[in-house]
C-alpha cells in the first residue's frame, strides 16, 4: 500500500512540475465581466490585457513571475490604465487541470479562476508589444 501511495504522489508530482515547467505562454481567463489575456515568458516577464466588454475598458499591463512549487506569484509593474495600480502583487496556489487548463487560487481569499491555454498567430495584436 505504501509502495503504492508513493507511486502515485511521485507520478503526480513529475505531473505537476512538467506542467510547471509548461506554464509559459499565453493564457486566457474569463471571469464575471472580465476577459484577461495573459502572456507568460520563459524569462519571467509577463504581459497582457484586462477587458471589460460591458463598460469598454481595456487595460495593458506587464510584470514579473515566478512559480514555486504550486504557488504562482505574479508582480504587476506597468499598467496604461488607472484601473490597476500598480505596483500590485497578487499570489495565488496554481491547480493543473492538464497542459492547456490551470486554476488559480487568490491567496488569502481562495477566489477561483480558470485559464486556458491559447494560440494566436499574431500575439503582438493582443498584446501591444
Amino acid at each position: 500500500m505504501k509502495t503504492l501511495l508513493l507511486t502515485l504522489f511521485l507520478g503526480l508530482s513529475a505531473t505537476l512540475a512538467s506542467a510547471f515547467e509548461s506554464l509559459p505562454g499565453n493564457w486566457l481567463a474569463i471571469s464575471h465581466q472580465t476577459v484577461t489575456v495573459y502572456a507568460f515568458r520563459k524569462d519571467g516577464t509577463m504581459s497582457g490585457t484586462y477587458f471589460t466588454p460591458k463598460f469598454d475598458v481595456r487595460t495593458t499591463f506587464s510584470g514579473k513571475w515566478t512559480l514555486e512549487k504550486e504557488a504562482l506569484t505574479i508582480e504587476f509593474l506597468e499598467s496604461s490604465e488607472p484601473i490597476m495600480k500598480v505596483p500590485l502583487v497578487d499570489r495565488n496556489r496554481l491547480e493543473v487541470i492538464d497542459k492547456d487548463t490551470v486554476v488559480l487560487h487568490t491567496l488569502p481569499s481562495g477566489i477561483s479562476l480558470e485559464m486556458k491555454r491559447i494560440q494566436f498567430k499574431k500575439p503582438k495584436e493582443v498584446y501591444g508589444r
